[in-house]
């Protein structure tokens, strides 16, 4: 099994940042996944107003913000995404990532990072957005737990893995 975890990181940064990146980390540890930051070509604001007003603006007109590069499809069977909640839904960078990925038969995983929310509709909105991939069972955690919490983020993120079959 080839396992690729694309993880968001609204910075632009190579490395992925915040409790998601953390949760990334955790999960390419674990699998021994490869790990692909999706990068926005320009960077989300770092005010949590201006952040929230610019993604839920993408987000109502269905956005597709440039993306620095993309991963080597190669063998891979299946993606872990791993994303914080933004408005109920993925960020729209990661949607320009799936949009330009050839998905036919591949497993997909949606893990999110999430205050209130939790993983929303999700499932179902990557499933009517990719018929032709396999969309999985997700896993919503919140992000202030990853930080408070390693050792029990890391306890749900094992068994997340463990009952999905990659580990």
């Amino acid at each position: 099994m080839s396992i690729l975890i694309a993880c968001f990181s609204k910075s632009g940064s190579p490395e992925p940042d915040g409790s998601t990146g953390k949760l990334a980390r955790i999960i390419s540890g674990k699998t021994g996944g490869s790990l692909f930051t999706v990068r926005p070509s320009a960077p989300y604001p770092e005010d949590a107003e201006e952040l929230n007003k610019k993604a839920r603006s993408e987000r109502e007109s269905n956005a597709r913000p440039e993306i620095m590069d993309y991963p080597q499809m190669d063998g891979v069977d299946s993606i872990v995404l791993v994303y914080p909640n933004w408005w109920g839904d993925l960020p729209m960078a990661m949607y320009t990532l799936l949009d330009n990925l050839t998905l036919d038969g591949i497993s997909v995983y949606p893990v999110c990072t999430h205050e209130d929310n939790g993983l929303g509709y999700m499932e179902r909105m990557l499933k009517e957005a990719y018929p032709t991939a396999d969309i999985r069972k997700g896993l919503a955690i919140k992000g202030s737990i990853v930080h408070s919490d390693e050792e029990g983020a890391e306890k749900r993120i094992s068994k997340y893995l463990q009952d999905s079959g990659l580990i």
